[in-house]
């Protein structure tokens, strides 16, 4: 788990950023010029969560605890900064027992929470050198907390780093290795294709390091509030739907409602995904309530398909629709959206709308389909009792 340290790690004995240990075989640990890098944005760094895709095991996070390992950073007050530290950052780590469906991983017996709501902080001593962060339990005064160096990262805005604990001074089978600190390979993305993976494991050998420690975290699966993606929602025009906190409810009133909305609180010209649809009731039972008209807008959107730059794509209910998925997204994550006409045995017409890809989203999502607050669409007209039902297929 990032920035997690055993207790037993710690020592008394701080390698110096210049000493060298000769091994059998003539390997050279700490390879010769290892270091953190120079160059490296805090504010960047702690602004999302990273996801652990490969780590080696520690005593306070076994193998049993490699799922759905995230960690978040917080920058903390100058009040909840101890001596010795420039910036302080709280670490909250998450990860889940024995399996992606296990409970969520707790803190070991005595490891309780501080005054400031952490129990791991991280602590930058020098703002020159702000890559080399000191971590540890928050009652262990900055100097004798742990090295966690930032020894590789991506160009900004960051996506991947390699994260060391300190230098390497072990010798292994293909480079240095640790003695019982951490080795990360951390990316925005919770889930990444194989070839990241492989990216980031030449990198760790290109430092000189070896990677027959590293296990895999699994994270294809996790998702939810504390996890930091939210689950899949879809919405059916059926007409059923389930936001992506797993709540279920029926959207009562008619209007103009917000499906989707990503990043969750962006400014309107900042939005890069905007799902919005229209619910009417097409009979006289209240019932009677289908999506009629649905708007797909954004930058991603509007990259996507140049010359709809504003406009967005629309479809209503009387026009014939592809049915085929439309996918939209960067580096910060993939959605698709599929918009089906469908007809009532009266020969009604009404939309319906599918999303998938939304648990690789590294951004908060707001609208119905989101965390946005559903109490308003979900409550009934005086008299009525029933209308549009939303809700995720299995």
């Amino acid at each position: 788990m990032a920035l997690a340290r055993t207790m037993t790690a710690m020592s008394l004995l701080r390698l110096g950023e210049g000493l060298q240990l000769e091994t059998l075989g003539g390997m050279t640990c700490p390879p010769p010029g290892f270091d953190a890098v120079t160059a490296f944005d805090v504010a960047d760094y702690i602004s999302a969560p990273w996801y652990s895709q490969m780590q080696n095991p520690l005593q306070i996070q076994p193998a049993s605890l490699l799922y759905c390992s995230r960690a978040n950073y917080t920058q903390l007050t100058p009040a909840q900064t101890p001596w010795g530290s420039q910036l302080e950052i709280g670490v909250d780590n998450y990860a889940r027992v024995g399996s992606v469906a296990g409970s969520r991983a707790p803190l070991p017996p005595a490891m309780l929470p501080g005054f400031n709501g952490f129990y791991l902080q991280g602590s930058v001593v020098n703002p020159g050198q702000a890559s080399k962060i000191l971590v540890g339990p928050y009652f262990v005064p900055v100097f004798g907390r742990e090295p966690y160096w930032i020894v590789d990262i991506s160009p900004q805005p960051y996506e991947w780093v390699i994260v060391s604990g300190g230098p390497p001074t072990l010798q292994g089978t293909s480079g240095c290795l640790h003695d019982a600190k951490g080795l990360w390979l951390m990316t925005r993305q919770a889930v990444v294709p194989q070839a990241t993976i492989d990216m980031l494991l030449q990198k760790v050998l290109d430092l000189g390091m070896d990677t027959s420690s590293l296990l895999r975290v699994q994270q294809e699966g996790c998702c939810g509030d504390e996890y930091g993606v939210p689950c899949n929602a879809v919405a059916k025009g059926d007409p059923h739907l389930r936001n992506v906190l797993g709540e279920r409810f029926d959207i009562q009133q008619p209007g103009v409602h917000a499906l989707l909305r990503i990043p969750r609180k962006a400014a309107p010209e900042a939005v890069m995904l905007k799902v919005d649809a229209r619910v009417e009731r097409l009979g006289g039972a209240c019932a009677d309530m289908y999506f009629t008209d649905v708007n797909v807008s954004g930058s991603w959107v509007d990259k996507a398909h140049v010359g709809r730059a504003g406009r967005g794509i629309r479809f209503t209910a009387d026009s014939p629709t592809s049915n085929e998925w439309m996918r939209f997204g960067t580096h910060r994550g993939v959605v698709q959206v599929k918009v089906v006409r469908g007809e009532t045995v009266g020969g009604v017409h009404y939309l319906n709308f599918f999303t998938r890809g939304l648990s690789g989203v590294s951004m908060r999502i707001g609208g119905l389909l989101g965390e946005g607050d559903h109490a308003w669409a979900a409550t009934p007209e005086p008299s009525c009792t029933k209308s549009l039902s939303l809700l995720q297929p299995s």
